[in-house]
Parts: structure tokens; sequence; C-alpha cells
């Protein structure tokens, strides 16, 4: 707990404070409270084209043909992070092309930016593979229960993912 001295000192302080004096650092400051698109709240940001996640969104939709329920969510959820880590490569161009001339947060002057936009990609794609882990695993649950026989019970030499009981037997 501060001492009653340090917590006037601290008032002290803060009265004298005035903020950023310089143009440079008015930029530097005017983007404090900014989000990099890859944290933002909504899923598309200034400049960006709904089209183009309604495409993927229905690329994966294809591909899984999910169920109802927990399955649609997990394919939903894909196409969010397919849709984020397509924007950090963006954005990793972005930096890497314009250098410490972007504005605020964004430049990567002090080597911050660059490596917490690695972050955020590392940690999407992480993310990524254990939805696409747990969809798999719901399905085939799911196709198990419907009579399937999965991948890891199928002979090795069978190329699909899936058999039906009929193939199988063969």
């Amino acid at each position: 707990m501060s001492s009653e001295k340090q917590i006037a000192a601290n008032r002290a302080n803060a009265k004298r404070s005035t903020g950023p004096n310089t143009s440079d650092g008015k930029a530097r400051s005017r983007m404090n409270a900014w989000k990099p698109g890859l944290r933002a709240e909504k899923v598309i940001i200034a400049g960006e084209d709904a089209e183009d996640l309604q495409a993927i969104q229905r690329a994966l939709w294809e591909e899984h043909q999910p169920k109802p329920g927990m399955e649609s969510l997990l394919v939903e959820r894909l196409a969010h992070y397919a849709w984020r880590m397509r924007r950090a490569v963006i954005f990793e161009a972005a930096l890497l092309e314009q250098g410490p001339n972007l504005p605020g947060r964004l430049a990567y002057g002090d080597g911050n930016a660059l490596s917490t936009l690695l972050r955020y990609e590392m940690a999407m794609a992480n993310a990524s593979y254990r939805t696409l882990q747990q969809l798999l695993f719901l399905q085939d649950r799911r196709l198990k229960k419907e009579g399937f026989i999965i991948e890891s019970e199928r002979p090795v030499e069978t190329p699909a993912r899936l058999v039906t009981p009929a193939v199988a037997a063969e």
C-alpha cells in the first residue's frame, strides 16, 4: 500500500502532467486506445468486404457439412479464425512494406508490433487447429452413432475419410 507521502507526490506530479507537447507525441498518444483489427470486437472492420467472409463461410460449410448445433458453431468459428488470420497477413505485409512510418502502435520502430502480430497469428492458428479438432471429433462421434466406420477404424488402403458400412465390408 502507498504511503500518504507517495500519494501526495503522485497527485503533485499528475497536476504538472500536460500530456504530449510535440506533434510526434500527439500522433502517438492519439493511437493509445486504438485496437488493431486482430482484436477488434467486430468481425468485419473498415476496408473489408463482407462478401469475402461469406465466401470463406460457404466454403467451410460445404467442406464440413455441419449439423445444426455445436458443429455449425464450430464451422462458424473456423471461418472467423480464417478471416482473422487473413487479416494478420495483410497487417504483416503493411508493417514490412511501410516499416516505422506507420502511425502509432503499428510502427515497429521499437520491434514490438511485428512480434505482437506474429503472436496473434500463432494464437489464431492454434485456436483454429483446436476448433477443427473439436469439429472432427463431434462429426466422427455422430457418424459412428449413425453406423458409419471412421477413418481410424478402416483399412489403410481406403483413401476416403469416411466409409459406409457396405464399402468397408468389401
